[in-house]
């Protein structure tokens, strides 16, 4: 039995309530997941083919003629290493950020944890996620058979490939959280997400190379949180230098900011969610 109570903190969220309305989070990310293939020709194929298609054109445009991709390193192999968490990111920021807009009409008509709405939103792209994970782990396999690749396999990869995107995804569901909850009030807020998303984007280090910036200054690109993902994430599939640990150290931790403060601003926007939806 649940008990819904008005005067619950902001701070307090509960977890044993998410846990008890597990079935209904399968049931709503099944649906999800059925409703992204519905009336498509090719189906979840798209899924597949966006991440690589948008790699071969950085790496024609940005690796070929502008030279940016490392030397010694495939170019498509290079820049598909840093999209394939991008997409996920942009993936999940998006649907979470506008999944109580979207689902508004059910949020009016029936009471159940808020939370699961973005969580379901969040899980559809972290199935499409791993869709694509899995095909860039069998082109990295098809480069090292090849010896396109010369940092080869490495025991890292086994450690720090599920932690990376794990973070990526959890990193992607707490600013989708702020934005869901700003969003709900502030409607102007869903036009101009792409634009946000895209200078993000260009402040990642996926089309242009870390070594670009001077030393002194790449603290501050440490801040954004995907850039110590997608510089990690090459050092250890593509040999790449790792980065210094400050750099890594200030991406977790606006990662980690971004989300608890996300949960918690969810949390505290909820009670009057009915309202400003």
């Amino acid at each position: 039995m649940i008990e819904i109570d008005a005067g619950r903190p902001w701070w307090r969220v509960d977890l044993r309530e998410l846990w008890v309305q597990r079935d209904l989070f399968l049931l709503l990310l099944r649906k999800d997941l059925l409703a992204s293939y519905k009336q498509s020709l090719l189906g979840p194929a798209w899924f597949v083919i966006q991440p690589l298609a948008t790699s071969l054109v950085f790496a024609w445009v940005f690796g070929r003629f502008a030279r940016l991709s490392p030397q010694g390193l495939p170019p498509f192999l290079y820049f598909l290493a840093g999209y394939v968490l991008w997409s996920y990111f942009q993936g999940t920021v998006g649907a979470t950020a506008g999944a109580l807009v979207a689902n508004a009409s059910i949020l009016r008509k029936i009471y159940f944890p808020r939370l699961i709405i973005p969580l379901v939103a969040s899980g559809v792209h972290t199935v499409h996620f791993a869709v694509n994970y899995l095909l860039f782990l069998a082109i990295h396999t098809l480069y090292v058979l090849t010896g396109g690749v010369p940092a080869g396999f490495s025991p890292a990869i086994f450690w720090f490939a599920p932690l990376i995107a794990l973070f990526v995804g959890v990193t992607g569901a707490g600013v989708g959280l702020w934005l869901a909850a700003w969003t709900a009030s502030y409607r102007d807020l869903r036009i101009g997400m792409p634009v946000i998303l895209s200078f993000w984007m260009f402040a990642t280090p996926i089309i242009w190379p870390l070594r670009l910036v001077p030393a002194d200054k790449r603290w501050l690109f440490g801040l954004n949180p995907m850039a110590a993902a997608v510089e990690l994430h090459r050092a250890v599939f593509l040999g790449v230098p790792i980065p210094d640990p400050l750099f890594l150290g200030l991406g977790a931790a606006v990662g980690l900011a971004a989300v608890i403060g996300g949960l918690f601003l969810f949390n505290r926007a909820q009670s009057t969610l009915v309202d400003t939806l």
